[in-house]
C-alpha cells in the first residue's frame, strides 16, 4: 500500500479499501468493498479528495524509475473509433505492485469526454477498482512536468513559460511551483 499523503486518506491494499486513519474508521463518504469480491467504484469527487499533487509526484517518480530499470511496462496509446466516437487505451504494470492498470478515454463529437482507470489484481487478474480518471490524469501530467522541472532545470530558476490555460496548464503551473 502506498502511504497516503494525509493521515485521513484512504489507500488501496491488496485490492481492498482500508482506512489510513489511526482510529481505524473508514473515511466518511468513501465506499468500501471490504470482504466483497465486487470491484470498487470511485467517482471523481473521491479521487479529488484522496489524491494531491505532492503524492502524485512521488508515485510518478517511482513509476519512471521502475521504467528506467525495466521493472515496469506501459503501452503506447492505442485507439478505436466509430463514425461518432473514439476510445483510447493505455496499459501499464510494474513488478512489486499488487495491481495492473488500464486507462481508457472516450471522446465524441456530441458528448463529453470520459476518462476511466481500471485496476486489476496482479496475481489473479480480477477487476478490483474502476475509477473516474479526469482529475487523476491532470495530476499525472502536472507531476510529470514537475519531475522534469526538478530534474532538468537549474535550482535557482524563478520563471516558467506556459502555453495554454486549461486544467492541464493550471496543473503544470502548480507542479512547477511545487518543485521550484
Amino acid at each position: 500500500c502506498l502511504k497516503p499523503a494525509k493521515p485521513d486518506r484512504v489507500c488501496i491494499k491488496n485490492c481492498r479499501w482500508e482506512s489510513a486513519s489511526p482510529s481505524g474508521n473508514t473515511a466518511p463518504g468513501i465506499p468500501s468493498n471490504k470482504g466483497s469480491p465486487m470491484a470498487l467504484l470511485i467517482d471523481e469527487s473521491h479521487v479529488q479528495r484522496l489524491m494531491d499533487l505532492a503524492f502524485a509526484l512521488e508515485v510518478v517518480e517511482k513509476a519512471f524509475r521502475k521504467i528506467g530499470l525495466e521493472e515496469a511496462t506501459n503501452t503506447p496509446r492505442s485507439r478505436a473509433q466509430t463514425d461518432h466516437a473514439h476510445v483510447y487505451a493505455m496499459l501499464g504494470g510494474a513488478k512489486g505492485l499488487s495491481a495492473l492498470g488500464a486507462r481508457l478515454q472516450t471522446t465524441s463529437r456530441k458528448g463529453r469526454p470520459g476518462a476511466f482507470l481500471a485496476l486489476f489484481e496482479s496475481k489473479l487478474g480480477e477487476l478490483s477498482c474502476l475509477m473516474k480518471a479526469a482529475h487523476l490524469e491532470q495530476l499525472r501530467g502536472g507531476a510529470s512536468g514537475a519531475l522534469a522541472i526538478r530534474t532538468l532545470s537549474r535550482e535557482d530558476s524563478h520563471s516558467v513559460g506556459l502555453l495554454g490555460s486549461g486544467t492541464q496548464a493550471r496543473m503544470q503551473l502548480r507542479g512547477a511551483a511545487l518543485v521550484r
